[in-house]
């Protein structure tokens, strides 16, 4: 399954990238291309290049990476927290629902298409 990289700004903080850190929207696909469920990665402090130039791109091709491609790293401490760390929100296809974590897990590991 392929990933679509979406963009959307962070809520709730005045300065979000000190407080928040980054907050990455990727949609999984199926082999149609259908959005199957959404995951917001938080708090990456190094992200791999591909994900900006997806985000960045206006060619809608561009913004589907495969499967397998690092997204970043967490090698600093965001916020008021003790170390690095990662949150993943998991959404229903629609970006407003949040998923239970057993559908998500199932999405995200390929156990369903």
């Amino acid at each position: 399954m392929d990933v679509k990289i979406e963009g959307g700004k962070s809520k709730g903080f005045e300065d979000a990238n000190v407080v928040h850190g980054t907050n990455v929207r990727l949609a999984l696909l199926d082999k149609n291309g259908n959005i199957t469920s959404i995951v917001d990665v938080v708090h990456l402090t190094a992200i791999n290049n591909q994900l900006i130039e997806a985000f960045q791109s206006t060619d809608p091709d561009k913004k589907i990476l495969p499967a397998g491609t690092f997204l970043g790293a967490t090698p600093k401490t965001i916020g008021h927290s003790d170390g690095p760390h990662l949150h993943l929100h998991s959404y229903e296809p629609d970006g407003n629902k949040q998923m239970k974590r057993k559908d998500f897990y199932d999405h995200w590991v390929g156990d369903k298409e």
